[in-house]
């Protein structure tokens, strides 16, 4: 691998003093928005930079403590027997994990997890953009995936897909392009 670049690229970045940031500003200062800006802004906002990082270190390093812990947990859960290994442990909701924990065991709730590990598999596929505004969330290649409809049978459609719970159903359905048009549905119970 070679990196591109000439000279110009290893050069040195060149620092203003404030003095100068403001001297070259367009807009004319008063000397008191020029001491305002210089000696109270300009620090607050390095400050409020520098509150910012760590914040977010401080989230991170949270969030690897937690982790840290569940996997300790899943380990010991697999050595009573809870769990078959421990990566189940992160396919479970905390009031599952605290059954477990209390000594509830229930072929149910592992049954759950094997279906979440093959849900998981064909979702973890998904590809989303970077910033979503709104409610609409669709995967850019939800296409790709295992949506299918067939209007092969004169009128009717055939969907198939990911379910949200198990099982099969005959029903009327309606389809609504997005969230705006959900008043309009009409629920006949």
């Amino acid at each position: 691998m070679t990196l591109r670049g000439g000279p110009e690229a290893l050069k040195k970045k060149e620092y203003k003093s404030i003095d100068d940031v403001l001297g070259e500003l367009k807009t004319p200062l008063s000397p008191i928005r020029k001491f305002f800006i210089k000696n109270l802004l300009l620090p607050l906002a390095r400050n409020s930079v520098g509150v910012r990082e760590n914040s977010k270190y401080m989230t991170i390093w949270a969030i690897d403590q937690q982790r840290q812990v569940q996997w300790k947990l899943a380990k010991m859960m697999v050595e009573e027997g809870l769990i078959p290994d421990a990566e189940s442990m992160f396919f479970l909701t905390p009031d599952e994990v605290q059954k477990l924990v209390e000594g509830e065991r229930d072929a149910l709730l592992l049954a759950k997890v094997r279906l979440r590990k093959r849900v998981y598999v064909k979702t973890n596929k998904y590809k989303f953009e970077e910033i979503i505004k709104g409610p609409k969330m669709t995967p850019r290649n939800l296409e790709d995936n295992n949506l299918k409809i067939d209007r092969s049978k004169g009128g009717l459609v055939r969907m198939t897909g990911t379910p949200v719970s198990g099982g099969k159903i005959r029903a009327r359905i309606c389809v609504s392009e997005d969230i705006t048009e959900a008043d309009a549905i009409q629920v006949n119970i």
